[in-house]
């Protein structure tokens, strides 16, 4: 009988699953942020803190689950997507002789809704794919 209320009782979260969250909420409030953003430089600087956030993900991830080849795509993607692409990018708005400002169609509150709308979308269907701890994903 204790034995089938023990085997009931789910495994508390890890402290990586406490981190992948983290950082998924980081992401997505960079996210937003650069959805508020008007400048070009700002917005460049928020893609790489974004992208560090995305690798510190992938970092996180390939400790949990041993995973050589993910330490190998999270400092790939930090070299990269946070260092060489920013600089470049940075350094062609300095000599580009343009308007800096982005242009927005929209108004920024409604910009940000659109985005919390796309952001809940996406929370709604990914809960409804369940994940295998095996792998293998299913739909319900």
């Amino acid at each position: 009988m204790q034995s089938s209320l023990l085997a009931a009782v789910p495994a508390p979260p890890t402290s990586f699953d406490g981190a992948t969250e983290a950082l998924a909420v980081v992401v997505l409030l960079v996210v937003f942020a650069m959805l508020r953003e008007a400048l070009l430089r700002s917005q460049v600087r928020l893609y790489a803190v974004q992208s560090l956030a995305v690798s510190a993900l992938a970092g996180v991830l390939a400790a949990s689950q041993h995973a050589g080849e993910l330490y190998v795509l999270a400092g790939l993607s930090l070299v990269l997507k946070v260092v060489v692409v920013p600089t470049v990018v940075l350094r062609l708005l300095t000599e580009a002789e343009v308007d800096l400002a982005g242009s927005h169609r929209f108004g920024v509150a409604t910009m940000v809704l659109v985005g919390v709308a796309v952001s809940v979308f996406g929370f709604l269907a990914i809960s409804a794919v369940h994940i295998n701890p095996s792998g293998a994903a299913g739909l319900p």
